[in-house]
């Protein structure tokens, strides 16, 4: 079984690419910010709800809730291997408890 890695990169400019040496992946800001609050939550499952809410507080509940499956059918498109890191069609979205983080070598 091949391993397959995401690679983000959080501190600076936001950074993503897929496996060793992928080519980076172009998120939105909505997007790296859903990404990075599920990453930083990995493991733990966020009511749709409560997301809604975090990522859309001036909006009406049915727009929040509307804005976020949005988001969530976005991510799913721009991520390579959706399936394996993502865990979005439940009413608690999350990233795989398997994901890691491993803090980079070398300078901060």
């Amino acid at each position: 079984m091949r391993w397959r890695f995401l690679r983000i990169q959080l501190l600076g400019n936001f950074h993503l690419s897929y496996d060793e040496g992928g080519e980076p992946i172009v998120f939105t800001p909505w997007l790296q910010s859903l990404l990075t609050y599920l990453l930083l939550h990995r493991g733990t499952p966020q009511s749709r709800q409560h997301l809604a809410f975090l990522f859309w507080p001036d909006t009406t509940e049915a727009q929040s809730r509307n804005n976020l499956r949005q988001a969530l059918h976005q991510l799913r498109g721009a991520l390579p291997d959706a399936a394996t890191f993502l865990e979005a069609e439940t009413a608690y979205p999350s990233l795989a408890a398997e994901c890691a983080i491993q803090p980079r070598r070398g300078r901060l």
